[in-house]
């Protein structure tokens, strides 16, 4: 099977403009977007010519693609092997890429470390992490994310609710704690 862009969809992409973080800030309250999903390089041809905004390379390939019964196991190799054949694919959509677990919890240097390489690895242009607890007060890049598709709602930090500074030290046990008591966890 060979993919190609046909002639009518390729002239019609090149009036489209590239997507880009800086036009989706520009888009709030202006514009709704489309996202979708994709995992390899055929499924990001076909969504970028129908002119989606955003393409998801997202964590979940471990199930949808993979097999497995959790995310948990994706790893940053995985991601970057994933995310380059849909960069590959997509000509105007903004492509991001899941941060896979552990690669960008332990610190901020790490995390920087980790995106850096899927970015130059991979082509990506953003990366989204997910989960956790947000403690770091500086939150400004992400006032204009919604929280799964909540419009009400907006992405917060503890420092910014208690309205003092705090550290992850500081929170890791209480939250360690009140999650055991939750879930009835032993092992965390």
């Amino acid at each position: 099977m060979s993919v190609h862009t046909p002639p009518k969809a390729a002239a019609q992409q090149s009036t489209m403009k590239q997507v880009t973080a800086l036009s989706i800030r520009e888009s709030k309250g202006v514009k709704k977007l489309t996202a979708i999903t994709a995992y390899d390089f055929p499924t990001a041809v076909m969504v970028d010519e129908a002119g989606m905004d955003l393409i998801l390379v997202g964590d979940s390939l471990g199930m949808a693609v993979l097999g497995r019964s959790d995310t948990v196991s994706v790893t940053l190799n995985e991601m970057i092997h994933h995310t380059r054949a849909v960069v590959a694919g997509a000509s105007r959509a903004l492509v991001v890429a899941d941060m896979p677990f552990m690669t960008y919890e332990a610190s901020v240097d790490e995390a920087l470390q980790n995106a850096s390489a899927l970015a130059q690895a991979s082509g990506v242009r953003a990366v989204k992490l997910e989960g956790g607890v947000n403690v770091a007060p500086q939150m400004e890049y992400f006032s204009y994310i919604n929280p799964c598709g909540f419009t009400d709602r907006g992405v917060t930090s503890i420092a910014a609710e208690i309205g003092r500074e705090v550290s992850v030290d500081e929170v890791k046990e209480i939250f360690k704690n009140k999650f055991r008591a939750a879930f009835g966890a032993q092992y965390l």
